[in-house]
C-alpha cells in the first residue's frame, strides 16, 4: 500500500487483489457512499465476473451489503446467506452473493464507503477472526491513502490557488532569504514596477532595489519590519521610502515585511505598493491647504451631508475676521455668526444657495467673537462628490465693512450737496424769473434760459 510512485488506483487495486487471493473469493471491490442520493458507486473493483460490481457502477444502497456495514460501524461477514437468513434481503435478492466479507472506511473520521470480498458461491467455513482482522486492515489503509491522496489534491490546489492570486496580485511580491537578503522568487507585478524580469531579479538582493544613499536606512527598516511584520512608507528619518528601478527612476512605494518559515529554511515575504499617485494627491492637497489657510480672503467649508451642514474647515483669514479659533468653528453652523441687526432678506440668499445647491453672493451683517458688528461679502458655492451629490460647500468671506462705511458716507454728502445744490438752484431760478420779467428781448431770453437750467438741476 505505501509503494512509492503507484497512483491511488494501483494500490487499491493491489489491496484488493491480495484480499481476494488470501479469502478465496471471486470478487473484491469498493464502494462510496453518497447519502444525499442514496446510493453507492463501485470506485474500484478486482475479479469476475465482468458485469459484477463493475468500476463506475451506481448501486441503490438499499440493496447492498455494505448499507447494514456502514450502520454497524464495523465488518458484516457472511458465508451462507440463505441459511444465515438473509434470503429475503435485498442485496441477496439483487445480486445474489451468498459470501459477503466487508469493513467500513472512514477518511479523516467520516465515513467513506466499504471494502467488500464477495461470492456468488458459499463459503464452506466460516470467516475466522484474523480473516475479519485482516478486512479491517485493508479498509483502515485505504482511508488512509484516500486520506493523503485528498491532502495532496487539496494542497496541490491551495498551492494553485496560492500562486493565481499571488501572479493576480496588483503589488509587487518579493521572497527573499532571510540570511543573504537575496530575492529567490517575485510575482509578475515585481517585474512590472522594477522593470527587471525575474531571472535579473533573482540575481539582486532585496537592497539592491533602492536608492544607495538610503540602504543603510533600508537595510534597518527591512529588519524591524519583518519582525513586527507591519507596513511602512517613510524610512526611519521620515523621508520618502522609495524603489529605484531598472531605468534607475525612483518609485515612492508603500512597503511590508514578514517573516515565513518554509520547508528549506527562513524567508521574508516582502510587499511593495507604488504609490505615486497617492503621494502627488497629497502633495497637490497640502498645497491647496496651504494656499487656502494663506489666502487673504476667509475661506470655509461646510459638510452638506451631515444634518446642519457644520463645518469642517476654516482658515486662517476666518479666524483673524471672525474672531472665532478653529476649536469654536468647527462642527457648528456658521450661522453663530448671525446676530440682532442681521438681515432676514440676507439671510434667505444663502438658504436659497443650499436649497438649490448654487453659487450665490450676499452682503450680510455678521458679528465677530468680542460681539464687533462688521459687513460680510459672502459667497456659497456647491461643490459635488464623484456621484454628481453636493458633498460640501464652500464659503468665501470678505469684511467689506470699510467699503460699506465709505458708501454709507457718500450717500450721506451727496444728500447734503444734493439739499445745497437745489436751495442755491432755486435762488438763481427766482433771480432768473424776476430779471425776464423785468426785461424784454435777449437779456429777457437768456434769463428763461437761466432759469430753465437752474430748475434741471433741481
Amino acid at each position: 500500500m505505501s509503494a512509492d510512485g503507484l497512483s491511488l488506483e494501483d494500490k487499491q487495486t493491489r489491496a484488493l487483489a491480495l484480499g481476494r487471493e488470501f479469502l478465496g473469493v471471486r470478487n473484491g471491490h469498493i464502494e462510496r457512499a453518497d447519502e444525499a442520493t442514496g446510493t453507492h458507486k463501485v470506485v474500484a473493483s478486482v475479479g469476475g465476473p465482468a458485469t459484477l460490481f463493475s468500476p463506475g457502477e451506481t448501486l441503490n444502497r438499499a440493496t447492498t451489503y455494505c448499507r447494514r456495514t456502514m450502520d454497524a460501524d464495523s465488518p458484516v461477514a457472511l458465508t451462507n446467506a440463505p441459511e444465515e437468513g438473509w434470503a429475503d434481503d435485498p442485496a441477496y435478492e439483487e445480486h445474489g452473493l451468498a459470501c459477503y466479507l466487508g469493513a467500513p472506511i472512514f477518511v479523516r473520521g467520516e465515513s467513506y464507503g466499504t471494502v467488500c470480498f464477495v461470492d456468488k458461491n458459499p463459503r464452506a467455513d466460516s470467516f475466522e477472526a484474523s480473516e475479519k482482522a485482516f478486512v479491517e486492515l485493508i479498509a483502515r489503509l485505504l482511508g488512509r491513502e484516500l486520506a493523503a491522496t485528498r491532502y495532496e489534491a487539496e494542497l496541490t490546489d491551495a498551492h494553485k490557488r496560492r500562486s493565481t492570486l499571488l501572479e493576480a496580485a496588483p503589488d509587487a511580491i518579493f521572497l527573499v532569504d532571510a540570511d543573504t537578503a537575496e530575492i529567490t522568487d517575485v510575482n509578475e507585478a515585481a517585474t512590472t514596477l522594477t522593470g527587471y524580469d525575474g531571472v535579473a531579479l533573482e540575481r539582486m538582493t532585496v537592497f539592491d532595489l533602492h536608492p544607495t544613499h538610503s540602504r543603510d536606512q533600508y537595510h534597518h527598516l527591512f529588519e524591524d519590519l519583518a519582525t513586527a511584520g507591519e507596513t511602512t512608507s517613510t524610512l526611519p528619518d521620515g523621508s520618502q521610502l522609495e524603489l529605484q528601478t531598472a531605468d534607475g527612476d525612483r518609485i515612492p512605494i508603500e512597503m511590508s515585511a514578514r517573516a515565513v518559515e518554509l520547508s528549506d529554511g527562513r524567508y521574508i515575504q516582502v510587499i511593495a505598493r507604488d504609490i505615486s499617485e497617492r503621494v502627488q494627491r497629497e502633495q497637490e492637497l497640502r498645497l491647496r491647504t496651504r494656499a487656502m489657510d494663506e489666502a487673504g480672503v476667509g475661506i470655509s467649508i461646510a459638510d452638506a451631508t451631515e444634518p446642519d451642514t457644520p463645518l469642517i474647515y476654516v482658515n486662517d483669514a476666518f479666524t483673524d475676521m471672525t474672531g472665532y479659533d478653529r476649536e469654536a468653528a468647527i462642527g457648528t453652523n456658521c450661522r453663530f455668526l448671525q446676530g440682532a441687526e442681521t438681515k432676514e432678506a440676507a439671510v434667505d440668499v444663502i438658504r436659497d444657495a443650499i436649497e438649490h445647491e448654487e453659487t450665490r453672493t450676499t452682503e450680510l451683517l455678521n458679528y465677530r467673537a468680542d460681539g464687533t458688528p462688521f459687513w460680510n461679502e459672502l459667497t456659497v458655492t456647491p461643490v459635488a462628490a464623484p456621484d454628481g451629490e453636493t458633498s460640501h460647500f464652500i464659503g468665501i468671506q470678505r469684511d467689506v465693512t470699510s467699503r460699506k462705511r465709505r458708501e454709507r458716507l457718500i450717500g450721506v454728502l451727496n444728500r447734503v450737496l444734493r439739499h445745497n445744490l437745489r436751495n442755491d438752484m432755486t435762488v438763481i431760478a427766482g433771480l432768473g424769473d424776476t430779471i425776464a420779467t423785468a426785461t424784454d428781448g435777449k437779456i429777457a431770453a437768456q434769463a428763461e434760459t437761466v432759469t430753465e437750467t437752474a430748475r434741471d438741476l433741481m
